[in-house]
């Protein structure tokens, strides 16, 4: 059951998205994030509440949020910016940068509408997040920053960028960040299929200089930064996939009442309404997961185990559903609302965050820990 905090927060982030719909709608056509949604995020300090809510940690506060935002805005992009910009790179820059930056460009992001990107995956790498080819260059007090990222989240929009590379002499794995202004820095703008409303990006680095002070961690630290980091996304996906779900149910149970086919509404059809409870059924699921999951992270259990379970399950059931609703809606779904266009961004969300295959590893190497470990305890019995 969702407690009474988290229904209200949900609910204020509902409200505040409910008024950007066109804008939304027109921007994600332009492959561009709705700014002024953005702004209204800021002020009612989603990223400030997110990184520290009530002396706990922001993921309690941005689950709700994230919900209600993708309820009102019926858009996974801008779930998957948001998700890059707080869950994963804010989180970060608060842990691992040097206090000597921290303060500066936490204030930046939460207080004046500064945007993080993500850049980490290699050209071919793929979600093997240790596939680091770019590499850092020693300089007397720093790094020449080298190589090519394939896809970076929120790449041409950003001001500040987390990226990760290898230590070019000792391949020590090192996560740093930069400013997007800063020389040697080459973006290339991406039209994604689905999810134009998060703006993509290939970046490539000619030999940027990163001062020391801009390493986040230590060297060698960098896989287990950006393992953090992904941890948190995973966590949150499945709150994204359960508003637009909400959302979507309600559309088709409304339609289904009204649309008449052979003087009934085709709600009365048994085939319709197998298809209506089957995305209740995934609302329902998911929800739960989502749930599930956020309790195991607060708890310290194996949190590995239910990010990847929440977020493979979560994107799935998302694509399944909209399938439902274009059978539901026929060609009006196809036309009249966009739905073919969800269904294009449903995948893709399936593989932003680490594919499904990636997520089904995890899942795996996890399940067989616990049985090796059950079967020892068996056995000492």
């Amino acid at each position: 059951m969702l407690s009474s905090e988290f229904i209200e927060i949900r609910d204020q982030y509902r409200e505040i998205v409910w008024p950007f719909q066109k804008e939304i709608e027109s921007t994600r056509k332009e492959y561009k994030l709705c700014v002024n949604l953005w702004k209204s995020l800021t002020k009612a300090r989603l990223f400030e509440h997110g990184l520290s809510y009530k002396g706990e940690d922001g993921l309690h506060y941005l689950a709700p949020a994230l919900e209600g935002i993708s309820y009102s805005a019926l858009d996974g992009g801008i779930n998957i910016t948001l998700i890059s910009h707080i869950g994963l790179c804010l989180k970060i820059v608060e842990k691992y940068c040097r206090e000597e930056i921290k303060s500066h460009y936490i204030d930046q992001v939460v207080n004046h509408n500064k945007i993080l990107a993500f850049s980490i995956s290699e050209p071919h790498g793929g979600a093997d997040a240790q596939k680091l080819e770019t590499r850092f260059i020693p300089t007397k007090d720093g790094y020449m920053l080298r190589g090519n990222k394939w896809i970076a989240t929120n790449g041409p929009i950003a001001d500040l960028i987390i990226t990760a590379g290898r230590e070019e002499n000792t391949l020590k794995p090192i996560a740093v960040i930069i400013e997007s202004s800063w020389p040697g820095i080459e973006k290339k703008r991406l039209c994604p299929t689905g999810m134009t409303s998060s703006p993509l990006a290939q970046i490539t680095y000619n030999d940027v200089y990163i001062p020391n002070t801009h390493i986040l961690g230590n060297v060698g630290d960098g896989l287990n930064v950006l393992n953090e980091g992904f941890l948190r996304e995973r966590l949150l996906v499945p709150f994204s996939c359960t508003g637009i779900l909400d959302r979507l149910l309600e559309i088709l149970l409304e339609y289904a009442q009204d649309r008449i086919v052979f003087d009934s509404p085709i709600a009365e059809y048994q085939y319709i309404r197998k298809r209506l409870t089957d995305i209740a059924i995934n609302l329902e699921t998911t929800r739960a997961i989502s749930i599930m999951s956020l309790d195991v992270y607060k708890q310290k259990g194996n949190v590995n185990l239910y990010g990847s379970l929440g977020k493979l399950y979560s994107t799935n059931r998302c694509v399944d559903s909209f399938i439902h609703a274009i059978q539901v809606m026929g060609s009006y779904g196809l036309l009249e609302n966009g739905f073919g266009e969800h269904v294009l961004s449903a995948i893709a969300s399936t593989i932003a965050g680490g594919t499904e295959e990636m997520h089904r590893e995890e899942i795996y190497m996890n399940i067989y820990r616990r049985f090796r470990k059950n079967k020892r305890v068996r056995k000492d019995e």
